[in-house]
């Protein structure tokens, strides 16, 4: 997520911290919002999965529902970070 970045930008830890929650939170919320599984935190991704443990006829849909939310909440969270502290995510 973070525009080739591997190294955090900010010398605070906090700030970077804060920075990273708040996309993991973005990421994170639509998928249990549509009864995805969260499998694992992969860096500055995440692995989810639809349909298991927990099946519905319609896994394929809340799968691409929560995929649109997450590009258009990180969108908006990315022009806030740019207007924060400075930094492109």
């Amino acid at each position: 997520m973070i525009a080739g970045v591997m190294e955090p930008p900010l010398t605070d830890p906090e700030e970077w911290a804060e920075i990273i929650n708040g996309a993991f939170a973005k990421l994170i919320e639509p998928v249990y919002r549509y009864e995805g599984t969260l499998a694992r935190l992969m860096g500055d991704a995440i692995l989810a999965f639809f349909g298991a443990p927990i099946g519905h006829e319609d896994d394929p849909q809340r799968a691409v529902r929560a995929g649109l939310e997450i590009v258009r909440d990180i969108a908006s969270y990315r022009e806030e970070v740019r207007e924060r502290w400075g930094i492109d995510i």
